[in-house]
Order: structure tokens, then sequence, then C-alpha cells
């Protein structure tokens, strides 16, 4: 896809809008590492880009 410069943040928002958890990655970093790190220890329903999640994350989730 090209270069990346930057950094990418992840965020954890509960249904109220509170913060539960903050990542900074850099730009050209993996996006489900941070997404498995931040929900490991939660529960409950979880939406995530498709990006964030793939069939083996999802099934360990479930």
């Amino acid at each position: 896809m090209g270069w990346v410069f930057g950094f990418k943040p992840h965020m954890v928002i509960a249904g109220k809008g509170q913060v539960m958890a903050v990542k900074s990655m850099a730009g050209n970093a993996e996006d489900r590492k941070p997404f498995e790190a931040m929900v490991a220890e939660m529960e409950g329903k979880m939406f995530a880009d498709r990006g964030d999640i793939s069939k083996a994350i999802f099934k360990r989730l479930w």
C-alpha cells in the first residue's frame, strides 16, 4: 500500500463513553495485536473494525 508515517491510536470505549483502554502504535504496526492485549481482561459485547479481529480472535473471545 505504500509508506505509513506517524502513529495509530487505539481506544476501547464503554457504552456510556468511558475510556477503558488506550494504546498508541507505530503507523505500520498490525492492528490485531493491540486489540487482543486491550480486551484480554474485559467481558461483555465488543464491536471492532474488521481489520482488528480475525477468526481466531473471534473464537477465543466468544
